[in-house]
């Protein structure tokens, strides 16, 4: 029986021995893996390994922002409440309309600001004289309604002043005659309440910065016009800051038209820290002039104002 074991394990060592020696090493014949069946060249033999994959490129740039539709409303909301709503790209000019509608509602009136702000937006011309119209349609009609778009504009509104109406209107179609298309519902209502008293003019031309500047109300688009352009004749462009506004709810008196000359004569290169101020009703000349022939003249020039019940101050001196 002991042989018989024996027997057994030394044919189990044998057998074992057999297949060792007829099994081949996968890595015989060269480096380790060469010969495999999946890194063989031979497609036949076996799966192609796919291609390395190259690592991302870092950015170099900011990838560019896809443009957004520009576009403003006002229009009245539920309750005693008046909405202003669209997209605009640049915050300063947002403020600007909120705080222009904020300073012409009716004490219980609120203004609900749903307005967004967003850099890609695109650019809609006009809206930089647009707190002046936002001002004379909330103070003169019922109902306001603008609507502003990169291509488009459109107004409504019912008032029971006709000149004030068409100063609005003209104010409209002068910020936005270069869109294709404008709507303008405004519509005069002669039983309607008439609107608050209108704004008085307020205007100040003086020094800023190595500059003169212009800042205030004009009630339209023309007057502003011929006020720049006596300015920028004066003393040249580079010299001048132009801040005025066109509001259509300002007085439009006869006398103003005396305003471009007056602004031209002041700012004569002979003379020094000239200014004009006008408010409350007042017209103020300061500075120091090249001589009193120039003074007269320059009080000359204020003369209409004087006829239209503003008080004349004159605080010129001649040079010495």
């Amino acid at each position: 029986m002991a042989r018989f074991w024996q027997y057994l394990i030394a044919l189990a060592a044998i057998l074992a021995t057999v297949v060792i020696l007829t099994v081949k090493d996968p890595y015989a014949g060269g480096e380790a893996g060469e010969n495999s069946p999946e890194f063989s060249a031979d497609p036949s033999s076996g799966p192609i390994p796919p291609p390395p994959i190259a690592p991302l490129a870092e950015e170099t740039a900011e990838t560019p922002r896809k443009p957004v539709s520009s576009w403003f409303e006002l229009e009245r909301g539920d309750g005693l409440s008046l909405v202003l709503s669209g997209t605009l790209r640049d915050g300063h000019v947002k403020s600007r309309l909120v705080e222009s509608a904020r300073g012409k509602v009716p004490e219980l009136v609120e203004v609900v600001d749903r307005i967004e702000v967003n850099p890609a937006a695109t650019a809609i011309p006009g809206l930089d004289l647009l707190p002046g119209l936002i001002e004379a349609l909330i103070s003169g009609t019922r109902d306001p309604f603008l609507r502003v778009e990169p291509e488009s504009a459109s107004i409504g509104g019912t008032g029971g002043d006709g000149q004030l109406l068409d100063a609005i209107r003209g104010a409209f179609d002068s910020n936005f005659r270069d869109l294709k298309d404008r709507e303008d519902r405004l519509r005069l209502d002669p039983e309607q309440l008439a609107p608050e008293i209108r704004m008085p003019l307020v205007l100040y031309l003086g020094p800023l910065e190595g500059k003169y500047a212009c800042e205030g109300s004009l009630p339209t688009w023309a007057q502003r016009k011929a006020v720049v352009e006596a300015a920028v004749s004066a003393i040249g462009g580079e010299k001048f800051a132009d801040h005025l506004q066109v509001s259509p709810g300002t007085v439009d008196e006869a006398w103003m038209s005396s305003i471009p000359s007056l602004v031209g004569a002041l700012l004569d290169k002979k003379h020094d820290e000239m200014e004009l101020i006008v408010v409350d009703r007042s017209l103020t000349l300061k500075g120091v002039v090249a001589d009193l022939e120039a003074r007269n003249a320059l009080i000359e020039l204020a003369r209409p104002a004087r006829e239209a019940g503003y008080e004349v101050v004159d605080a010129l001196r001649v040079k010495k």
